[in-house]
């Protein structure tokens, strides 16, 4: 192998390594970027499923008390 060619493949070599490289890291940020935003959809997933528990249970204890409210009435008429 001639001096041109080989310092051609040895910049290529270190080229690709350096590519590699960057890839690598781009990889490794991207993973870290898509943990961090699977923990935030985890936690907001979690806090909406506990307003949805508290709204249904405020709707329900809203519904039985107007329902007693109107029974009461019902009774107290007769």
């Amino acid at each position: 192998m001639s001096a041109r060619n080989y310092l051609h493949v040895s910049l290529l070599i270190r080229s690709f390594s350096w590519s590699a490289d960057q890839f690598e890291r781009r990889a490794l940020d991207a993973r870290s970027d898509f943990d961090a935003v699977t923990r935030l959809v985890k936690l907001e997933y979690a806090r909406f499923e506990q307003e949805r528990v508290e709204d249904l249970k405020e709707t329900m204890e809203r519904y039985i008390e107007e329902a007693i409210d109107a029974q009461s009435k019902v009774c107290h008429s007769v």
